[in-house]
């Protein structure tokens, strides 16, 4: 559908846009992997957001831990109980780590945000 395509001029405009559309306020948090390029933490920073890290898992190839996941969204709401997880980034394949997801990887964190009724922000090359 073509009313459902959005121009941006290049992949960090696109991103800084996401997130301006997401996070107005400390209360507003965005899942964001760690290690990670650090556009998401800078952006969201600039808009009073605030990034929630997860930390990858180096030990099984830098991939997405949902148990890590579920984590910080404990500690983001401990440390803000008014506030709300409105999506999650996968970058993939991860910068600077270089671990590619595997579908089934991939189903695993659709299925997270879908069950939390959040947005998936899937950073691919």
């Amino acid at each position: 559908d073509p009313d459902s395509i959005y121009l941006t001029n290049g992949a960090s405009a696109a991103v800084k846009l996401s997130l301006a559309m997401l996070a107005s306020s400390l209360d507003d948090g965005v899942l964001i992997p760690i290690p990670q390029y650090p556009l998401y933490t800078a952006a969201l920073t600039n808009l009073g957001g605030t990034a929630v890290g997860y930390y990858l898992d180096e030990a099984a190839g830098w991939s997405v831990s949902m148990d890590e996941v579920e984590a910080a969204m404990a500690r983001f709401k401990t440390e803000r109980p008014s506030g709300r997880i409105k999506a999650m980034v996968v970058i993939n394949p991860g910068n600077p780590t270089g671990n590619v997801m595997t579908r089934a990887q991939m189903q695993v964190v659709v299925k997270f945000c879908q069950q939390h009724g959040i947005i998936l922000l899937a950073d691919e090359v």
